[in-house]
């Protein structure tokens, strides 16, 4: 099931090998096996792309909640013995990571009997993993819909442009008028892989009067900067995933004139909180009246 799910999160099976320590024909074999108990296929491959079928989704979810109850009761027996460790299991996505990790490193100097799990996840998926109990609380882009979580944001990101580094306003060292930028081609991640990651983007569109009439589709900030380095296109990202591609020295992160900011949030279940997850949630408030001026 961990093979499953790890194509599942990375959509890639050179990926998902990688993640999982493998060669990539044990883990198509193994994929396969499971469809062919199953009786279903789980995936939608082909040479450009690798998508789970409507079963596949279903199925992912329901992988969650097994490996949860399992993990769950593993936790349960170990809590027997005396001093045993207790674990938390956190989702993210990548905009959010670096707040996520501002409020993780205080935590673990003061629970350091406590293991963590973190999970990459898109946000809409943590809303998910949250009721099936994958994981206890997450680390998302908002707004979102709320239905049982609470939410309490952390912290607001302003959106930047991304350039090729060959680009003639990479090194530019004001910020730019994305109306300069009209004619570009923009890359572009849909918007049911984060409503909030896409609306704030075209929010700047918005403010500046203009909407790209070229365009490139990825479904992750990786596969964007993949583009960008590439010499595709460039695209509105949030500054907060900057230190994430540091490394790269053929992009550039340029601040723009009129720009919009994105929310990062946690959210928790409002009837399933234990005391490790109150533990989180009070350091998270420290560093939301730290960043937001409360």
């Amino acid at each position: 099931m961990k093979y499953f799910i790890a194509v599942a999160e990375e959509l890639s099976f050179s990926k998902a090998a990688k993640k999982l320590n493998i060669s990539q024909p044990p883990l198509s074999k193994q994929i396969k096996d499971l469809e062919g108990s199953l009786g279903q296929k789980l995936f939608i491959r082909n040479n450009k792309k690798v998508e789970l079928t409507e079963v596949g989704v279903a199925f992912l979810f329901k992988s969650y909640k097994i490996i949860k109850e399992i993990e769950d009761t593993k936790q349960y027996l170990k809590t027997i013995k005396k001093n045993e460790k207790k674990e938390i299991s956190i989702g993210f996505s990548e905009t959010v990571l670096e707040d996520l990790i501002s409020i993780v490193r205080p935590f673990k100097k003061k629970s350091d009997n406590i293991d963590i799990t973190l999970h990459r996840l898109s946000s809409p998926n943590q809303l998910s993993s949250i009721e099936n109990n994958f994981i206890d609380i997450g680390f998302v882009c908002t707004p979102i819909s709320q239905g049982r979580y609470n939410t309490l944001v952390l912290n607001k990101h302003p959106y930047n442009i991304v350039l090729p580094k060959e680009h003639y306003l990479s090194n530019y060292n004001s910020p730019i008028s994305i109306n300069e930028l009209k004619n570009e081609t923009f890359i572009i991640s849909p918007r049911n892989v984060s409503p909030a990651y896409y609306d704030a983007a075209f929010s700047v569109f918005n403010i500046n009067n203009f909407y790209p009439t070229k365009t490139i589709t990825a479904y992750s900030s990786t596969a964007i900067i993949a583009l960008i380095t590439a010499g595709l296109g460039i695209s509105l990202l949030p500054s907060s995933i900057q230190h994430l591609f540091s490394n790269n020295k053929k992009i550039s992160f340029k601040e723009i004139k009129k720009t919009s900011r994105i929310e990062t949030s946690v959210i928790w279940d409002t009837y399933n909180t234990p005391p490790e997850i109150k533990k989180l949630i009070h350091l998270a408030k420290d560093f939301q009246k730290k960043n937001l001026e409360l």
